[in-house]
């Protein structure tokens, strides 16, 4: 399968530029995100959507510095060209992408109910509908980072795919780990807490990561299957309307465990 980047890269150098990617992602997000801890837990402040939005600038902008200072390998243009590229079949893993995470947030709630954790819930469809529209149009500020840049990187310094996957998942996990002293939903209170929850939390986007990887590689030359991944990802967990969602995905994890072996088996992936 060829990857959007050209002429291949040396491993070396790929591994590189996952990491200064990576590294100037931090840079430019958890400036403003740090900020944002700031005026949250010293000056009880209330957390602030937009705020979040400009920490979500960090993939995309971080993509097309780092894409630009390599030109000789993918241009600017190239790399963004993926957000609305739509090649023969990209509708079909569309599909395939909106429906797995979907069915992983469905597991997740029956799971958590089975080890006492998680109390009834009544899914919202407002919220679902709301929070993946939004995503979709959103979305891109971070998938273009993530799986436009980093992704095929990472897939020639391994040379596997899902090897790569649980690289960038994990690194993926770890950029949001200001959220969970800034979030309502995520935040916590103790540090033991904060290992529990922000510990399921990279766990759940680094198996996430496997699949997601899977549909990339399907058709390298788009990013829109992995948009529907994530906004369905997002939209299904707004949907539950949980109030703390940092121990959730524990449970996300472990239907991640169930359903990323099935579809692998039955090859939807």
């Amino acid at each position: 399968m060829t990857v959007t980047v050209k002429p291949e890269l040396d491993p070396q150098q790929a591994l590189q530029e996952v990491i200064w990617g990576f590294l100037l992602t931090i840079a430019i997000s958890w400036g403003p995100w740090l900020y944002h801890v700031y005026i949250v837990q010293v000056k009880n402040q209330p957390f602030n959507p937009g705020l979040h939005l400009v920490c979500g600038l960090g993939p995309i902008s971080s993509a097309a510095i780092m894409t630009y200072l390599a030109s000789e390998h993918q241009t600017v243009g190239e790399l963004m060209g993926q957000i609305i590229s739509f090649p023969e079949g990209v509708w079909y893993w569309f599909a395939i992408a909106f429906t797995l995470p979907v069915l992983m947030v469905a597991l997740s709630v029956p799971i958590g109910r089975f080890f006492h954790s998680m109390p009834a819930i009544n899914f919202a469809w407002l919220p679902f509908l709301g929070g993946t529209i939004l995503s979709l149009f959103t979305i891109f500020l971070e998938e273009v980072g993530w799986r436009g840049y980093l992704l095929p990187r990472a897939y020639i310094a391994t040379g596997d795919i899902n090897l790569a996957s649980i690289l960038v998942g994990v690194l993926w996990g770890l950029w949001h780990m200001p959220m969970f002293f800034t979030e309502p939903h995520v935040i916590v209170d103790s540090l033991p807490k904060f290992f529990t929850n922000f510990g399921g939390y990279v766990t759940a986007l680094t198996l996430l990561s496997i699949p997601m990887g899977r549909i990339w590689l399907a058709l390298p030359s788009t990013l829109v299957p992995t948009f529907a991944f994530h906004s369905a990802l997002n939209g299904s967990v707004a949907g539950l309307s949980i109030d703390r969602l940092g121990k959730y995905f524990i449970w996300l994890s472990m239907a991640a465990v169930i359903v990323i072996p099935s579809a692998l088996l039955l090859r939807l992936i």
